[in-house]
């Protein structure tokens, strides 16, 4: 009852744990209303210690009298190691009243330097010390010696010039060196930057050596240039050599201690060619090859200053790790330096994958364009003596991006293993030559699952198969050949349950249209609508009754149903024209073949073929726009060249008009007799509008062939439609001249079964807000047959693909 009583009205949880005999005297301690008053303005987490030491109640009542802040004492307490509390009350006032000791730091002041009868400076210095110790390392004062901690009431902790430095593991042992201290106490006079830890290893190795040269230099140079001279000769971090430099030359100006090139050229005694013009990451490059003495790299730099100069900021060369850790810049010719414009710093690059001690200039040109560090570690892992064979195989790698999914260690190390073997160029000539449509996944995939599926190999067709073979590799050994395999399409695909459920097919109409699942599948096909689908495009009826009539060989019939493509143009189409339009024009030439396209798998792959675009069903940021390629004004056009695809590009039939037109107005109204009724010939006229072509794959010497290839196929397609032809301005460039003249059109945005649409042509993502609208497009239209050069190309040779 005594506790409770004496307790009451402080509210104190941190006195739980303590006995009563403990609590009895504290609570007798509290005998006058004075104490109460001060436990009650005490935070309740100080209850520990006071119920320990109540005896400092007492003393805390004699501070506030003396004159001390109820905030410091508060402070003092918080921080107080228990033991200081047996002070006495004479230490704990003297202490307390030290004004140069900040209230944070008074209980650090009493229980480590009090004793040291500092004077009231270096009390001064001391604070200011200890928050730098406290703000730039996590040292401990109790894990250092008496003389350590002493080492902070001198005046060598101004600014931030020792915060990269004071966390060294040896740091106040080091201060104990001989003329170590000294040299610090004079840097810090002076408003310098930062020390690095290369210049601080210098000054712990050298200071007995340094401290007298410098202080000789020192007393010989203008006192506004002395805190420049310090910056740079720091910055250098060659500190013994650059003195006796000095000493023994002296310099032709002190006034090019200002600056960085400056201070290099009067230690090297070498003048650096355009230096007024130099941005500082040029500067950069240039001084470190002039220290490192790369004759031939500034020689290279002399000899080509212009080029040099209008390298981009971000250029490889620039960067301090390519010239510092990884190439000899002695090595770079004029070839090399051509190369830097376009070679950029490059993310995957670590320090850590590096381990060669210097890199060529073509390794490194590999490395910045690696898509991710796991090919350059990998390029480390492959067993060939010379770099240029591991340059080889790892140009095929990154180019066929082998390893884009997440690869570990032992992943690397096997498929290293089958490219010390032999490059992946002969694995795919040689092992895969009879696979089509092969992706560096799969390739990857085949590595790490090669000793199951090997034997079925020889059977594959297509990148669709040996992912089915992989998906199912488990299961392989029961299997006596590839056809066995296949055979049980239906029951092995890894896609075939889900799409099955996704789109409810009834067993019914699996067994009627069993042949065509299979075909689809064998193509395919689930695949790609399985990652479709993870898009979340929220399109899944719209995608069910496109699959539907596929499976059920209607696709045609749904693509161009009755009056669906009048009702997009909001034009008439004559039965013939309608005719015309669905039918799908191939030509063949040589190695070329070209062709329109409307089926519905390779239309869903136009976003991966030639290359990844925005309409890609895997990645694409558009994908949701990939179901309106199937309306009925739309066709694909692809190109390949000795069997592989190298263009695509999406043909519209659409409306045009020279003049400017309003949207389209679908809403039906009563007639207004007020006004004019008399039927006026509209100016708008049905087109064909090939849109931009993506192209990957093929020679710039073989792309102007294409483009004459592509262009005499849409002009054919034109002509048998008796519509103009209209081609996107993305072709400037590409149009040999006296074949199309540029001109300005309003081109229709047509109804869209898929919502939205994207027009590559017309400002790319288009909705059904856009529907009806025109839009102004610059565009190239075929000159007069009687003036156009294509008419008569030379060994045309086309034969038309039935």
């Amino acid at each position: 009852m005594e506790i409770i009583k004496g307790l009451e009205g402080l509210g104190w949880q941190e006195i739980l744990g303590f006995s009563n005999q403990q609590l009895l005297l504290f609570t007798k301690e509290i005998d006058t209303e004075k104490k109460r008053r001060i436990l009650k303005q005490l935070p309740i987490e100080y209850g520990k210690k006071l119920v320990a030491y109540p005896k400092i109640l007492s003393k805390i009542i004699s501070l506030l009298e003396a004159g001390i802040s109820a905030y410091r004492i508060e402070m003092f307490i918080g921080s107080a190691d228990e033991k200081l509390f047996d002070r006495s009350y004479e230490e704990l006032e003297a202490a307390l009243k030290t004004e140069a000791i900040s209230d944070r730091y008074v209980a650090v002041y009493l229980q480590y330097y009090f004793s040291s009868h500092l004077s009231e400076k270096e009390c001064s210095t001391l604070n200011g010390n200890l928050e730098f110790l406290e703000t730039y390392c996590d040292k401990k004062l109790q894990d250092l010696s008496f003389s350590e901690r002493m080492f902070l009431k001198e005046p060598i902790f101004t600014g931030d010039f020792l915060g990269e430095v004071i966390g060294e593991e040896h740091f106040f042992q080091d201060l104990g060196k001989v003329n170590v201290l000294e040299l610090l106490k004079y840097l810090s006079k002076f408003q310098l930057p930062m020390l690095s830890k290369e210049a601080y290893r210098q000054i712990i190795k050298n200071a007995e050596e340094l401290y007298p040269l410098l202080r000789k230099i020192a007393d010989r140079l203008h006192k506004d240039v002395l805190s420049c001279f310090l910056t740079r000769w720091l910055e250098n971090e060659q500190l013994l050599f650059d003195l006796n430099r000095f000493v023994r030359q002296g310099w032709i100006s002190q006034g090019n201690f200002y600056t960085r090139a400056g201070y290099i050229q009067e230690v090297y005694r070498y003048a650096i060619k355009a230096v007024d013009r130099l941005k500082y990451y040029q500067e950069s490059v240039l001084l470190y090859a002039v220290k490192h003495q790369k004759k031939h790299f500034l020689k290279l730099y002399e000899e080509n200053t212009e080029l040099f100069l209008e390298l981009p900021w971000n250029s490889i060369l620039f960067q301090k790790a390519f010239y510092e850790e990884y190439v000899n810049l002695n090595t770079l010719n004029f070839q090399n330096l051509k190369e830097c414009r376009k070679i950029k710093e490059c993310s995957a690059i670590e320090k850590t994958d590096m381990l060669q001690k210097e890199y060529t200039f073509a390794e490194i040109k590999l490395f910045a364009v690696c898509p991710d560090r796991a090919y350059i570690r990998l390029y480390h892992k492959l067993n060939y003596r010379r770099v240029d064979d591991r340059l080889r195989v790892m140009q095929e790698v990154v180019k066929k991006r082998l390893l884009d999914k997440v690869t570990s260690e032992e992943t690397l190390e096997r498929v290293a293993a089958f490219l010390s073997h032999k490059p992946l160029s002969k694995w795919v000539k040689e092992e895969l030559g009879n696979i089509s449509g092969l992706v560096g996944m799969d390739i990857l995939d085949l590595f790490l699952s090669w000793e199951e599926v090997v034997r079925f190999l020889p059977e594959v067709k297509n990148g669709f198969q040996l992912r089915y073979l992989i998906a199912n590799k488990e299961k392989l050994s029961g299997y006596p050949n590839f056809q066995s395999v296949y055979a049980e399409l239906v029951k092995n695909d890894p896609h075939w349950e889900w799409m099955k459920n996704t789109f409810a097919f009834s067993d019914s109409f699996i067994r009627e249209h069993e042949a065509n699942i299979q075909t689809f599948l064998e193509q395919g096909g689930s695949e790609i609508l399985y990652e479709f689908y993870k898009g979340d495009t929220g399109q899944t009826e719209m995608l069910r009754r496109l699959l539907v009539a596929e499976l059920m060989g209607k696709f045609k019939d749904l693509k161009y149903h009755d009056a669906d493509l009048e009702k997009e143009l909001a034009f008439p189409i004559s039965e013939k024209q309608m005719k015309l339009w669905a039918e799908n024009l191939q030509l063949q030439r040589k190695e070329w073949k070209i062709w329109e396209e409307d089926r519905f798998l390779p239309v869903m792959q136009i976003g991966e073929l030639p290359d990844k675009t925005c309409l890609s069903y895997k990645t694409g940021m558009y994908r949701k726009c990939l179901l309106s390629c199937f309306d009925s004004n739309k066709k694909i056009i692809y190109i390949s060249y000795q069997g592989k695809i190298v263009l695509r590009a999406i043909l519209r039939l659409t409306k045009a008009s020279e003049e400017k037109m309003e949207r389209e107005n679908k809403e039906f109204q009563f007639v207004d007799f007020t006004k004019d009724t008399g039927k006026k010939e509209k100016p708008e006229q049905l087109v064909l509008f090939l849109e931009k072509a993506y192209v990957k794959g093929i020679s710039d010497r073989l792309e102007q062939e294409m483009f004459k290839l592509l262009f005499r196929m849409v002009k054919e397609k034109a002509g048998r439609l008796s519509i103009s032809l209209l081609i996107s301005r993305d072709y400037f460039g590409n149009i040999p001249s006296g074949w199309f003249q540029k001109e300005s059109r309003y081109i229709y945005i047509s109804a869209t079964k898929g919502k939205e649409q994207y027009l590559d042509s017309l400002g790319g993502n288009h909705g059904i807000a856009s529907e009806g609208k025109y839009l102004q497009a610059s565009v190239f239209r075929p000159i007069s047959p009687e003036k156009c050069a294509y008419e008569r190309m030379e060994g045309e040779e086309f034969s038309e693909i039935s």
